[in-house]
């Protein structure tokens, strides 16, 4: 009867064990789908946030910035427009002062508006204008004005930098 005790006794520490070493194996397997998962979640989010980014990119405002009349030597201020050409309605448009390399400040307006750093031309509509005005002194010599536009769409914000070609007339020198 002995015999038969330390045989059920042996019979059910290998029983203790082998449940010890199938709850070890269960834990390894559920560690290693849960690294899987997690691994397809990064995934997907890579592949949907590059899809966003793709779609973001698409959305990217295009602007078409030009001066309105004609130069002269006198004037100190220059009057642009800016014309929302595609892709969607923009709810805000804000043009930055540009930063020259003569380091001189030149402010910008809304056209009616005092000088400022900034020129919130509000909302502009795909097809519409709006309309700014760039400080750009008395001197002959002008430097590459590049402003920042910064336009908003629902969430979604873009920071442009665009160009302004601003030139005064030749000089004529006559020869005498």
């Amino acid at each position: 009867m002995l015999e038969v005790m330390a045989a059920a006794i042996a019979s059910l520490a290998l029983l203790v064990s082998s449940v010890s070493l199938v709850r070890q194996a269960f834990s390894r397997c559920r560690r290693q789908i849960g690294r899987g998962l997690r691994a397809i979640g990064r995934s997907f989010g890579d592949l949907c946030s590059c899809g966003a980014a793709e779609d973001r990119r698409a959305r990217t405002p295009q602007l078409t910035v030009m001066r309105e009349g004609r130069a002269s030597n006198g004037e100190t201020a220059v009057i642009f427009s800016l014309r929302c050409t595609a892709p969607e309605d923009l709810d805000s448009v804000i043009v930055h002062r540009p930063v020259t390399e003569d380091g001189i400040k030149y402010p910008v307006a809304l056209v009616g508006t005092d000088w400022s750093d900034s020129a919130d031309l509000g909302a502009v509509p795909l097809g519409h204008r709006g309309r700014f005005i760039l400080s750009v002194g008395s001197a002959h010599a002008l430097p590459t004005f590049w402003v920042s536009i910064v336009c908003r769409s629902g969430a979604d914000e873009w920071n442009l930098d665009e160009k302004l070609v601003v030139r005064r007339p030749g000089r004529v020198i006559v020869a005498g």
